[in-house]
C-alpha cells in the first residue's frame, strides 16, 4: 500500500457508511481512506436497486473506476482535492485477533483496523452502533461518520420583549424595524410588554433580518381546525403564506402537524384555489417488524403507510350529531385530491401547482429531501413533517436525518420556514405518555 505518514490517519469504511453518503470517499481531506473486498461485494448487492441505496451503490463504484484510472487500487491512489488517498485491500489477518469472531464482513472491519492499528492511527468509520461497540471492547478505535450532521433541530420561534413605544409603532404599521436587531428570516417571536403592568401579547415574524412583521391570531377556523396554541398559531400563518414555498414541522406526536398541514393544503386547495393538486407521501419503514409483501394495487399496498393521513381526514369529516353532515365546510372526494406513491416513485418527476406534504420525514436521508425538494415545479408549496425522537431508518439519528438537514440548510431563507411544535393537543392521556415514556 502507499507510503503513509505518521502525521495523517487511515480510515476503513464501513458499508454502511458508502450507502449513506457517496461523497465520504472525498470527505476525509487529506487522510486515507481503506476499503476491503469484502465491503465492495455487499456494494455489488445494492448497485441495482432502486432509489437512494442503489445510486449512491452505483456512485461508488464509478469513483472506484475512475481511480483505477490514476494507479493501482491496492497500493492507494489519490482522491479528493486534499491529498488523501484510497486503497482497495483484502482482509488481513492477524494471529492476535479474536478467534471467538465468526467471519462476517463486520468482523473482517474489526481484524483490518485491528491490523493497520499496529503501525498507523487507523479508525474505524460506521453507522452500524453495535460494531462501533464491538470495536471498543477491543479496544480498537471506531467512530460514526459524522460529516453531513448538523447541529440538534432548533425551534423556529421565541420570546421577544418590546417597550410600549415599539409595541404601538407595530400595531399601528404593522411593521417594526430595531436596527441593531439579526434575525432569522421567517422567525416567528411572541412579542410581551417591558412594562410588567401589561399583559398584551402580540404575535410577529422577521420578514427582514432587522424588521418584524405583525401577525394576526387567527380565530377563524381553516377547514374545522382552529389553533390551540401559540405555536400552531405561527405554523398555521406559514402554511397559508403563499411566498413561504417550504415549511419543516418538528414536534412529538400529538402536536397537530399533520392534522393543521392538511386542513391547510386543503383550504388552500378548495378555498383559496392556490394549488390544483394534493400529493401526500410517507416513507415506507416500518415501526417493529415488517409484515412483508402486501397485495393488491399501488394504493392498496400503500394503505398500511397512509393510514395516520386518512385517519387525520376522518377527523376533518366528522360529522355533526343531530344532522349527520359533515362538519367541513367544503365537499371533496379522497380519490381526486390525494395523490399517493411511494418516494422511491418522484426521481424523475416536476410537481407544479400542487402542495406536498411529506409525513415522518425524520426518517428521510438528505440524499432523500434533495430528491423531492428538486422535484418542486413553479407554483408548488412543500411541508415536511416529522419527530427527530421518533426516528424508525437503522442509520439516522436526530442528528443526521432529512428534517434536520432540511431545516438547518434552508435557516433564514426567505422561502423558507420551521416550526416546532411544543404542546401536545391529541389528549391529555397521549401528551402525559409523549413526555414519560
Amino acid at each position: 500500500m502507499v507510503e503513509i505518514t505518521q502525521s495523517r490517519k487511515i480510515f476503513v469504511l464501513d458499508t454502511n457508511v458508502l450507502l449513506h453518503d457517496a461523497d465520504s470517499l472525498i470527505s476525509f481531506e487529506d487522510n486515507h481512506i481503506v476499503l476491503i473486498l469484502p465491503v465492495l461485494e455487499e456494494l455489488d448487492t445494492f448497485k441495482s436497486k432502486p432509489g437512494e441505496l442503489g445510486a449512491n451503490a452505483r456512485k461508488i463504484a464509478h469513483y472506484l473506476d475512475d481511480a483505477r484510472e490514476r494507479g493501482k487500487l491496492s497500493e492507494g491512489v489519490p482522491i479528493g482535492d486534499h491529498g488523501g488517498t484510497i486503497a482497495v485491500i483484502d482482509v488481513p489477518r492477524d494471529k492476535e485477533f479474536p478467534e471467538t469472531l465468526k467471519e462476517s464482513v463486520d468482523n473482517n472491519l474489526l481484524e483490518t483496523t485491528f491490523v493497520l492499528s499496529k503501525t498507523n492511527k487507523t479508525i474505524l468509520v460506521s453507522k452500524d452502533i453495535n460494531l462501533r461497540v464491538k470495536a471498543d471492547v477491543l479496544e480498537i478505535c471506531a467512530e460514526d461518520y459524522t460529516t453531513d450532521k448538523k447541529n440538534a433541530i432548533y425551534e423556529g420561534h421565541s420570546t421577544l420583549v418590546l417597550d410600549s413605544e415599539q409595541i404601538e409603532d407595530l400595531k399601528f404599521t404593522t411593521r417594526l424595524t430595531i436596527p441593531d436587531a439579526e434575525f432569522s428570516l421567517n422567525e416567528y417571536f411572541l412579542i410581551k410588554n417591558s412594562d410588567e403592568a401589561s399583559h398584551e401579547q402580540l404575535l410577529a415574524r422577521a420578514v427582514k433580518p432587522n424588521q418584524l412583521m405583525l401577525v394576526e391570531w387567527l380565530n377563524t377556523p381553516v377547514i374545522g381546525i382552529k389553533p390551540r396554541n401559540i405555536e400552531q398559531h405561527y405554523l398555521m400563518d406559514a402554511l397559508l403564506d403563499e411566498n413561504i414555498k417550504l415549511v419543516t414541522i418538528h414536534g412529538k406526536a400529538g402536536t397537530g402537524k399533520t392534522l393543521l398541514s392538511i386542513a391547510a393544503a386543503l383550504y388552500k386547495t378548495y378555498v383559496d384555489y392556490a394549488y390544483v393538486k394534493i400529493k401526500l407521501m410517507r416513507p415506507v419503514i416500518p415501526v417493529g417488524k415488517d409484515i412483508g409483501f402486501l397485495p393488491g394495487s399501488l394504493e392498496e399496498k400503500m394503505l398500511p403507510w397512509m393510514a395516520p393521513i386518512y385517519n387525520n381526514l376522518d377527523f376533518l369529516k366528522q360529522e355533526d350529531r343531530k344532522s349527520g353532515r359533515s362538519v367541513l365546510p367544503i365537499n371533496f372526494d379522497e380519490n381526486d385530491i390525494l395523490e399517493i406513491a411511494p418516494l422511491s416513485y418522484i426521481r424523475g418527476q416536476s410537481v407544479a401547482n400542487s402542495i406536498m406534504i411529506i409525513d415522518e420525514a425524520q426518517n428521510l436521508t438528505p440524499l432523500d429531501i434533495k430528491t423531492i425538494v428538486t422535484r418542486a415545479g413553479e407554483g408548488t408549496k412543500l411541508i415536511f413533517t416529522g419527530d427527530i425522537d421518533q426516528i424508525d431508518h437503522p442509520y439516522l439519528s436526530s442528528l443526521d436525518n432529512g428534517l434536520t438537514f432540511l431545516a438547518s440548510k434552508f435557516r433564514g431563507n426567505p422561502l423558507h420556514c420551521h416550526i416546532t411544535l411544543v404542546k401536545g393537543e391529541r389528549s391529555e392521556l397521549a401528551e402525559i405518555a409523549s413526555n414519560i415514556l
